[in-house]
């Protein structure tokens, strides 16, 4: 399963819920490798409001981590985005050079891995990771991006923040 977003609601069929934040129509993506192409996403569309939760759930090699990398720009050397768009705001995530993307990832969107174990440095404490994508989008200074940190790990339903985030990624849960 692929989640994008956090949510206390879950209920995205209201009629009521804002303006999304981000929306996703008729999205196709394909791999070109060694001269032959093929297409590993195919039709994908959803909206996203914001503070709402999304859950891509699908078979193995069904595409999920396929759209999410898509919409952070980080599907890799040989793919193309065959149709479709993609929007965050007034931004349009399918027209974005590398130079873009890194005006954008990280600050606006971003893609947490599956497994945290390889996602994150088994040597480092995960608030020091948090850390470190604050400092380089220019957030605060040393303190205040401590408290953030705690924070952050609180609104997605941390328990324990403080405890957690001198934790390295291997002493925690699953779940966490």
């Amino acid at each position: 399963m692929t989640v994008l977003g956090i949510s206390e609601t879950s209920d995205l069929a209201r009629a009521d819920l804002p303006e999304p934040r981000l929306a996703v129509e008729g999205l196709t993506v394909g791999f070109t490798r060694d001269g032959r192409h093929r297409s590993v996403v195919r039709d994908v569309s959803f909206s996203l409001p914001a503070g709402h939760c999304l859950a891509i759930v699908g078979e193995s090699g069904s595409g999920k981590s396929v759209t999410a990398r898509t919409l952070v720009g980080l599907t890799g050397e040989g793919s193309v985005i065959e149709r479709g768009s993609a929007r965050l705001d007034d931004l349009d995530l399918t027209r974005q050079s590398e130079a873009g993307w890194r005006g954008i990832r990280g600050r606006r969107i971003g893609f947490i891995q599956q497994d945290a174990l390889v996602s994150l440095d088994p040597l480092r404490p995960v608030g020091a990771e948090i850390d470190e994508a604050l400092r380089l989008h220019g957030w605060g200074d040393r303190a205040s991006r401590r408290r953030k940190v705690v924070d952050l790990l609180t609104d997605v339903g941390v328990p324990r923040p403080e405890l957690r985030a001198r934790q390295r990624p291997g002493q925690l849960s699953g779940g966490l």
